[in-house]
């Protein structure tokens, strides 16, 4: 929820500054600009979903609704990436270590569990 927080803020003062419907819709064939928008978009349903009420509602489908952070984080860091052109990609890759380290331990321990196929 604070991730989609966050970006909807980010997204209101990319709107002001761009200052017009037309400028933004002409900036959005560029992928800093539509990895933006689609990590935006991925993030509104789970941020809606996101409370209790929901989890209830949804039962075991929220699991699979919630898993599309993935998708916006990976997307987010795209966008991130992108803006300036790939040309210093350190600061999103320190802001995304933790996410990026906690998913490798997590691919690890489902390796390491996952019975071989012999």
């Amino acid at each position: 929820m604070a991730s989609f927080g966050y970006a909807l803020l980010h997204t209101l003062f990319y709107l002001l500054d761009a200052g017009s419907a037309a400028k933004v819709l002409a900036q959005l064939p560029r992928l800093d600009i539509w990895s933006g928008w689609v990590s935006l978009l991925t993030m509104a349903p789970l941020a809606l979903t996101s409370s209790d009420g929901w989890v209830r509602r949804l039962g075991p489908r929220w699991k699979s609704l919630q898993r599309w952070a993935y998708a916006a984080a990976l997307l987010g860091f795209l966008h991130a990436v992108s803006l300036n052109d790939w040309d210093d990609p350190w600061e999103p890759l320190i802001v995304s270590a933790p996410l990026i380290a906690l998913q490798i331990w997590r691919m690890r321990r489902y390796v390491i569990r996952r019975p071989a196929n012999t």
